[in-house]
């Protein structure tokens, strides 16, 4: 695998960004999820990338298992799909 698979880099800094399935994808905003790796250095960013990766996906299969089940999970999507990539919600 490429060193930067499910890292995106915005200006100086590296992100996790997770594909949102097609099944969600209707009912959020935000066709990624991106969470901010904290640092400017690619192989920094490389080492914990994978257990962000898997933390995302986990939520993200919950939620499709769930997507119908109620209002709750679906403020929960929301807000992480709308979550600015230093972690921060945008308005």
């Amino acid at each position: 695998m490429k060193a930067t698979n499910y890292l995106q880099r915005l200006e100086d800094r590296w992100y996790v960004r997770v594909k949102i399935p097609r099944t969600l994808q209707g009912r959020l905003k935000n066709p990624h999820v991106c969470r901010a790796m904290g640092t400017s250095d690619l192989a920094e960013a490389n080492r914990p990338k994978w257990p962000v990766v898997a933390l995302i996906q986990r939520e993200l299969e919950r939620l499709v298992r769930h997507h119908e089940g109620g209002a709750g999970s679906w403020c929960r999507a929301t807000a992480m799909s709308r979550r600015h990539p230093r972690g921060r919600l945008r308005r």
